[in-house]
């Protein structure tokens, strides 16, 4: 985990000099947080790299400009 902890707004400014395991780093409590199964026939751990995916698509096309990294 990382050593300190970033509001939304401070990620938001320094996630494009991030790496992609740094901003997992980050964001790791949300995506544990949401991960339980929602859907019948899928574990945490399905779910955890779906949202792990979205999170990688995200950042790859993350603009500061259109707003938040995370909202």
């Amino acid at each position: 985990m990382p050593n300190t902890k970033l509001t939304n707004p401070e990620l938001s400014d320094a996630v494009k000099g991030m790496t992609f395991e740094e901003v997992l780093e980050h964001i790791h409590p949300l995506l544990h947080r949401h991960s339980r199964p929602y859907v019948p026939g899928f574990d945490y751990d399905d779910v955890y790299n779906e949202l792990r995916l979205i999170a990688w698509r995200v950042w790859l096309s993350y603009e500061r400009s259109k707003g938040s990294f995370i909202n």
